[in-house]
């Protein structure tokens, strides 16, 4: 069994799946009529559509269809998402797939980005939506005029690209990280935002409320891929920031083409050491790190 991202020859199979649970599972909560008229609706095309402006995924197992689920934007919102279409075939309920689909869409882009998620959520659906943690929307717990409950959940960290305008909140996150090194040219404003036009996309920060709790420089040569200044609040540490924003910047790093990325980490930063091998990045013993300096800098470590 696997989870992974729709193809456009999936779109008969997911229009089949979703039918089918709307006839089986649905109905029991529904007039017939109303979901005759729904299950007409979920055509291959309106699949299409919908899997054309979110993330859909679907769980295959031994090469069936077996569930679905898509998140988007909330109404084109940069902080706020949604969640679509998710379905699992009554024949394979039960056995944990509903979670798996939602595990999957909480840890996409599109949720890690968003301060709220909603979901327009069935009267079959609504106990399970539940148990993963939403709640009634502004506290209305009647069905809509769409016959739904609109559900949402709130998230506590959010993670986004960084831009320049975050560097003020990010600095301050790296002075007060131990055993850490910054020189006054890189990681000067100008610096970093010469990092950033480079590498637009790779680069990650982690907030709660207004504060900056964590950052992540990546970029690469064309070649390999790099991590630099990785840092989390110490107050928001064994929270799973750092890993989020590890998983962030590797996919990034992956999308352009990269294949192995290294880092460095200084020996007495123990911390950080094991945390980097708990990841995988494994120490080498057969090379010497070297640099020569091109211009004059003050070394600043913490």
């Amino acid at each position: 069994m696997e989870i992974r991202r729709f193809k456009e020859s999936d779109a008969s199979a997911v229009s089949e799946l979703i039918r089918t649970t709307i006839q089986i599972s649905n109905k029991k909560d529904y007039p017939a009529d109303l979901m005759d008229a729904l299950i007409q609706t979920e055509t291959p095309e309106h699949v299409m559509g919908r899997a054309s402006w979110t993330h859909f995924y679907v769980v295959e197992d031994e090469g069936k269809i077996i569930g679905c689920g898509a998140i988007g934007p909330y109404w084109d919102k940069q902080d706020e998402s949604s969640l679509f279409t998710i379905f699992v075939h009554p024949d394979f309920q039960g056995k944990g797939i509903g979670r798996l689909i939602m595990d999957t869409l909480e840890k996409d882009e599109y949720a890690l980005r968003a301060k709220r998620i909603e979901i327009p959520a069935s009267i079959t659906g609504l106990p399970f939506y539940q148990k993963m943690g939403y709640s009634f929307k502004n506290g209305i717990t009647e069905i809509d005029a769409e016959h739904l409950y609109r559900l949402e959940k709130f998230r506590k960290t959010i993670f986004r690209v960084m831009t320049i305008d975050d560097y003020d909140k990010v600095y301050a996150l790296w002075m007060s990280c131990k055993n850490m090194g910054f020189n006054n040219l890189d990681d000067s404003r100008e610096g970093i935002e010469k990092y950033l036009k480079r590498n637009p996309s790779t680069c990650f920060i982690a907030e709660q409320g207004d504060a900056v709790v964590g950052v992540i420089l990546s970029g690469h040569d064309g070649r390999r891929g790099f991590i630099h200044h990785m840092a989390v609040s110490e107050s928001c540490r064994r929270q799973g920031i750092a890993s989020v924003l590890l998983d962030r910047a590797m996919d990034a790093l992956k999308n352009e083409g990269i294949n192995k990325v290294a880092l460095l980490v200084f020996n007495r930063n123990e911390a950080g050491n094991a945390f980097w091998e708990r990841q995988g990045f494994t120490a080498r013993d057969d090379v010497r790190y070297r640099n020569k300096a091109i211009a004059e800098m003050i070394r600043i470590d913490t």
